[in-house]
């Protein structure tokens, strides 16, 4: 998440899978994520997100030349958006963990079938589109005391 480094903090994937099993009837828990070549560290990681039951969207990271420099690129927008319409026969609440306006037409689709769209992101990382589009943005803030990654010392 992009927003972590506004936050401050980082969320603990762990229990932020926990806090949402516990609290909501998932159907479906994605993770999408551009994969850096031969990288063991997030292996460990993608293990871990499996473990809790996420299923993993991932796709290996393009490095583009520009004349300022590589730009990586790992872009799974498509692919959230289509295993959200996907699945939307199975469940009545989508949350969208994202500040992207790409997914303002997949928000708009889902209210138009009747589905509530929850949209999780923070201040200064969230459209104003995907706001007015969905049911109800929450500033992921609002779930430290859940999610909050604690980081021995």
């Amino acid at each position: 998440m992009y927003s972590q480094k506004a936050l401050g903090w980082q969320v603990d994937y762990k229990k932020l899978a926990k806090f949402l099993k516990n609290n909501f009837n998932i159907v479906f828990l994605g993770f999408y994520y551009g994969k850096a070549k031969e990288n063991l560290g997030q292996e460990r990681f993608f293990a871990m997100l499996k473990d809790r039951g996420f299923t993993l969207r991932t796709k290996p990271i393009k490095y583009i030349k520009t004349p300022k420099g590589v730009v990586l690129k790992g872009n799974l927008d498509v692919e959230l958006a289509f295993d959200i319409l996907t699945l939307v026969e199975q469940y009545d609440t989508c949350f969208l963990f994202s500040g992207d306006s790409d997914f303002e037409i997949v928000v708009k689709y889902l209210r138009k079938k009747s589905k509530i769209v929850l949209v999780f992101s923070t201040k200064g990382h969230i459209s104003i589109e995907l706001i007015r589009a969905s049911n109800k943005y929450v500033d992921i803030k609002k779930l430290k005391a859940f999610i909050e990654r604690k980081i021995p010392r």
